[in-house]
Parts: structure tokens; sequence; C-alpha cells
């Protein structure tokens, strides 16, 4: 995703300045900007943490882990900012919350936001939430540990609450439009609560 500002250097010269995000789900996300950017194994906040292109970085219910070890993005952070939306099936994970979210919270940082969406699988923020209907059920295989089920949550209000939150994050980072959404956003996206 990109985005394109123009400043003046001088009277004479204009200078084009561009902003650049990346965004993506779970952790094969990096192989989606391969034409784009060299990116490490790992997943967005990996790409985010190493590649100095980057202005800012959205992390779709991916993993912060490589096998049973946090990833360096929960060991030693980064300045640039960072918004991760992440299911309530991983927010509420007590296995989670052991093996990387407390020590993420714990680890200087720039801007960083978490946030869960209420009744969500990791297949929510996939496009299998545009195409399956509400009234489809999970099947009995996607109720795994990884949590590969869409949940129960509307399925328009999850697309609704994912999309505000990307366009809020990446207009705020790379636009400079602030957005109080990103700073509060159950009021506008009641499925939304902020892990800590």
């Amino acid at each position: 995703m990109f985005s394109v500002k123009r400043a003046h250097f001088s009277r004479l010269a204009p200078l084009l300045v561009v902003a650049v995000a990346f965004g993506g789900v779970a952790i094969g996300s990096p192989a989606t900007a391969a034409p784009i950017l060299p990116a490490p194994d790992g997943d967005t906040a990996e790409v985010l943490r190493t590649e100095s292109r980057l202005d800012a970085g959205v992390n779709l219910d991916g993993a912060l882990f490589y096998g049973t070890a946090p990833s360096p993005i929960v060991t030693e952070g980064t300045t640039r900012p960072l918004l991760s939306v992440i299911s309530s099936l991983h927010a509420d994970s007590p296995e989670g919350r052991e093996r990387f979210w407390d020590q993420y919270f714990r680890t200087p940082r720039g801007w960083s936001r978490v946030y869960a969406i209420a009744d969500t699988g990791h297949a929510s923020f996939t496009d299998a939430e545009h195409f399956v209907p509400q009234s489809v059920p999970d099947l009995p295989a996607f109720q795994i540990p990884g949590g590969l089920s869409l949940g129960t949550a509307p399925r328009q209000e999850v697309t609704r609450t994912i999309d505000g939150l990307v366009t809020a994050m990446f207009d705020r980072h790379l636009k400079d439009r602030q957005d109080p959404v990103l700073e509060n956003p159950s009021p506008r996206y009641p499925l939304v609560r902020e892990v800590r």
C-alpha cells in the first residue's frame, strides 16, 4: 500500500515524498511483498522491523512467534508504527499471552496498538469473511488450536471494522490525517477491544 505526498524542497525544485506501509494476514504475508520488497522470513511485524523503507505496518492476526520462540518484534520492538488486529481466539489464549503478548507489551517500541475483534477466528481476516454466508456454520475441522474458524461475529461488521482500522492506521501514519478511532475504536466499532 502506498501513499504519495508532495512537498516543496525549494521554490525551484519540487520534491516527491513517498510513504510506504505494509500489511498482511498471518505468518505468510511477507510473500505477498516479495515483488516490491525483499522480505525476510517471518510475519508482517518482522518485515516492518527490518525493512527501513517502510513507514508503518498492519499485522492482521499474524503470529508473533517462530515455532516456540517469540519473534524479534516481540523481544526487540520497532520504532515504526504497528497496528495489530487479532482474533478474539488469539487474544484470549493463555498460551499466546504467555508466549508473546506479555513480553510484547513490556518491550519499548514506537506507536503500537493491539486490538481484538470479538467472536472471530483466524479465517475472519481472509476473503472468506466476504463470501461465506453468516448462516453457514464453521466446519468441525476448523476448530483447531490455530483457530481457522470464521467465528460467530456478523461478517459484514467484521469486514467494516477491519477496513476502518486499517484505513485509519494508514491515513494517520502515511497521510498525517488524525482519526481518533485508533485511540478508542469501540464507539465506532463495537466488536473491538484493546489487548493489554
